[in-house]
């Protein structure tokens, strides 16, 4: 009664697969100047394997504290036709966080005070190179009478901002997650 754990385990088999395929440049020069063209055919000739596993408890430590730890992991490798001469499927590895451990914790302060943190770790993305980053995110609920809650929630706490995905086309272009606070009103009728 005070502990549960679940264990998944996958593989995944991808076959064709969007790949980017060159094709004979050249010059055009149908407008006012001339300029190099590289066209890029799409076609299917990529396939890809995943495997991981995901292991996750819930820790009952008492009547008003649970505990709920966590760990995923993920390995991706790609593969092309022979006659493929795509440059980018490889990278779709490095797209995705190998590692991410967290741990959840979750209080009850009184019958009707809650504080919920999580701390989660997420490893780098290697294509492009994205480091990895620290997630510390905790929310205090006050339940008031069955119908409403206020709760204020922080998220991002360990840092300022930080880099979650880069896009690959334009390196310029990054998602960031930033630190935020923000409070909510929960009416249920």
């Amino acid at each position: 009664p005070r502990l549960s754990l679940d264990v998944t385990a996958f593989f995944s088999f991808y076959k064709h697969l969007e790949t980017d395929e060159p094709q004979s440049p050249f010059i055009d020069q149908s407008g006012a100047s001339p300029f190099f063209v590289i066209p890029v055919m799409f076609q299917n000739l990529g396939s890809a394997r995943t495997r991981g596993i995901e292991v996750f408890a819930n820790v009952s430590v008492n009547k008003r504290w649970r505990v709920s730890p966590g760990f995923s992991m993920i390995n991706m490798t790609t593969s092309v036709d022979p006659g493929s001469r795509d440059a980018t499927l490889g990278l779709a590895p490095g797209y995705m966080p190998k590692y991410q451990p967290q741990v959840r914790s979750l209080v009850n302060l009184r019958r009707d005070l809650e504080w919920d943190s999580s701390l989660k770790f997420v490893s780098r993305l290697t294509a492009p190179n994205v480091p990895g980053y620290v997630r510390l995110d905790s929310r205090l609920g006050w339940r008031i009478g069955e119908s409403m809650e206020i709760s204020v929630t922080g998220q991002n706490l360990a840092t300022s901002r930080h880099i979650e995905f880069v896009d690959i086309s334009n390196v310029f272009l990054t998602t960031e997650a930033a630190r935020s606070i923000f409070g909510k009103v929960l009416w249920r009728f």
